[in-house]
């Protein structure tokens, strides 16, 4: 397995394949990325107004700024993600325990889809 492979695998190898758990993971960790770019907000404001207002920390501190803006409507949508994705899984269990008396789907073989078709081209 190359690298590459090997560093997009990993995201399966922590959450087992579990697209809940992923969705999960990835909010969690995005709160992290939204913590740091918060962190050098604050920063840079601080240092603006502690450096006799040096214009190069407030841009800094102006960009940050709209950074943490996306980061908190990214962290929204990453958690209606991450919910709606949980409820959906849950329904899908709640259905499949609902459904066991049904009959499994079959399918068709190739023939029988063939032999549909024969008299519709006339």
């Amino acid at each position: 397995m190359n690298p590459l492979e090997t560093f997009f695998s990993f995201g399966n190898k922590v959450t087992g394949g579990n697209p809940v758990k992923k969705a999960q993971f990835d909010f969690y960790l995005y709160w992290v990325l939204a913590f740091a770019f918060f962190y050098l907000m604050i920063n840079n404001y601080y240092l603006f107004f502690t450096t006799n207002y040096q214009f190069r920390y407030l841009a800094w501190a102006l960009v940050m700024t709209v950074i943490t803006w996306f980061n908190y409507h990214t962290l929204t949508a990453f958690y209606n993600g991450y919910t709606n994705l949980k409820r959906m899984s849950e329904g899908l269990k709640q259905g499949n325990q609902n459904k066991n008396d049904e009959k499994e789907l079959e399918v068709e073989s190739v023939d029988d889809m063939l032999k549909s078709f024969e008299g519709k081209g006339k």
